[in-house]
């Protein structure tokens, strides 16, 4: 069981976050060659980062801090990359979601901490290697409650190999109240 050591906005010291974890399903995980013969080029904008092999395109933007394009075999295979969305739907445990519900429960400290219209802010870029048949960037974000004074920042290391495929490592770490 893991429980806050001290309040915060969204919970009293000693709310319970997560208990009882297990896996559903084991996956098979095959340990991905760092190094490769196969040849891909990194081409690096101030708006853009482009990361192109044999058979596929990767394309960063890095104002924006999205995938704009990934393309295997001229196959476009994602309309917009991922966004950060922390929120997730209440369930009947967390309490009423509407806000003129008598019910204070979990559900309505999380929305008085701003938790559900965060607002995402990149706050860097970093390709910290390009070769070797794999090209490595970190990108940054900061997402934050209306008033500024709670939210999470984001690491996203992205790696993109020869082959085409790609891999996201994230952390997430809370700020503020």
């Amino acid at each position: 069981s893991a429980k806050l050591n001290k309040k915060c906005n969204w919970a009293d010291a000693g709310f319970e976050i997560a208990y009882d974890q297990f896996v559903l399903q084991k996956w098979n995980f095959t340990t991905s060659s760092l190094v490769s013969n196969l040849e891909m080029a990194t081409i690096q904008t101030e708006d853009f980062l482009e990361i192109t092999g044999k058979d596929f395109t990767f394309k960063f933007n890095k104002k924006d801090g999205i995938i704009t394009d990934y393309k295997i075999a001229g196959a476009n295979l994602i309309q917009q990359g991922p966004l950060h969305n922390l929120w997730r739907a209440p369930t009947d445990n967390d309490g009423s979601y509407f806000p003129e519900a008598e019910n204070k429960r979990q559900c309505q400290l999380w929305l008085k901490a701003g938790l559900k219209d965060m607002t995402s802010r990149l706050t860097s870029f970093d390709l910290k290697n390009a070769g070797a048949g794999k090209a490595t960037f970190v990108v940054s974000y900061e997402l934050l409650n209306e008033d500024k004074s709670s939210g999470f920042t984001s690491n996203i290391e992205y790696s993109v190999f020869a082959d085409g495929h790609f891999t996201m490592h994230t952390t997430i770490d809370p700020i503020g109240k």
